[in-house]
């Protein structure tokens, strides 16, 4: 490991027995560190890899505080990060949405005054920057422009509780997540219903009061499966492929999932939200670790979006319970 100062020293290697090998250093100083891995003298692919080094894991800074005031939050549940350190989150029972950056300095708000039945649960946006809101309150799918002026609702008597909302890269439709009636609908950007998938139940493609979404570079689709206590996955038809997890409070099990968030190396994350922590996953749902510390004080975490930083991004989560958004760092 060769550190920022320039000093070098050899890492600690650790027989896992199940075919792997964990390499362990205390890094000793602040910032960017490259680590060069060799077998019999070759260097492994990859390496050398650059591991940017922070004071500490865990809370950063939050945003938000009980109440109905400007920055104040009141049952928070979606966030979704718009553009460079600014992200936008579902201020349900103050009927808006409210945008911050990530310093905790105030950026802007956006509310609907002639809407008082207006309750967002979840936020996205289109390709050409409108804005995408889960509308609980109307049962529908609410598109503004980022002012927040209404332009269109879609999805009356199609949806029966929407929540979790997401706009698949690959192409482009608009997958929502409907909790009353156990499924995902998708549609077009123009608000016509494509199809939907899944029914209630706990079979493989099944749901039980299914929460938040996300979709990953190549399209598939991740669905925080809450009352099943598990990540279910599926193609970008809508085609089951595998979920992990289980109820417990253990590495590679959850208690009523609510949140999930999936950065742009695959890696998974969660909001598991009665175990009050967020929880990473490799792709195909193998434990990598908990992100928060047990001193970040989470309580029942829902909404979760990562940055793009590297090598690892800073992770967004709502804390429902505290009525605020906290930002983690890995």
């Amino acid at each position: 490991m060769k550190s920022p100062n320039g000093s070098t020293e050899k890492v600690g290697v650790f027989d896992d027995r199940n075919e792997c090998l964990t390499l362990k250093t205390n890094a000793k100083v602040e910032g960017k560190h490259e680590l060069s891995v060799s077998v019999r003298n070759k260097p492994v692919k990859g390496s050398p890899v650059r591991i940017q080094v922070i004071p500490k894991k865990g809370l950063l800074c939050k945003f938000g505080e009980k109440g109905s005031g400007v920055g104040q939050l009141n049952r928070p549940y979606g966030v979704k990060i718009v553009r460079n350190d600014t992200a936008l989150v579902c201020d349900h029972n103050n009927n808006r949405i409210q945008s911050f950056n990530f310093n905790r300095n105030y950026d802007n708000m956006v509310q609907f005054m002639r809407l008082d039945e207006l309750q967002p649960n979840d936020v996205t946006v289109f390709d050409d920057g409108n804005i995408v809101i889960t509308d609980e309150g109307r049962r529908e799918i609410c598109v503004c422009d980022e002012n927040g002026k209404v332009i269109r609702f879609f999805g009356k008597g199609n949806i029966s509780l929407p929540v979790g909302i997401e706009v698949n890269p690959i192409n482009s439709k608009l997958y929502v997540v409907d909790y009353g009636a156990h499924c995902v609908h998708i549609y077009d950007q123009d608000g016509n219903h494509i199809k939907s998938f899944g029914r209630y139940g706990s079979k493989e493609g099944e749901f039980n009061r299914p929460w938040f979404i996300c979709v990953d570079g190549d399209g598939n689709v991740y669905v925080a499966d809450g009352d099943n206590h598990r990540i279910q996955v599926f193609d970008i038809d809508g085609q089951f492929m595998y979920s992990f997890g289980s109820q417990g409070s253990g590495d590679g099990q959850f208690d009523y999932p609510r949140g999930v968030a999936v950065d742009k190396h695959g890696y998974v994350y969660v909001s598991d939200s009665d175990n009050n922590r967020v929880v990473k996953y490799e792709a195909e749902g193998k434990f990598v670790c908990r992100v928060d510390c047990e001193g970040n004080g989470l309580r029942s975490p829902y909404g979760i979006c990562v940055t793009d930083d590297e090598p690892f991004g800073r992770v967004l989560v709502v804390d429902h319970g505290n009525n605020c958004v906290k930002v983690l760092a890995q």
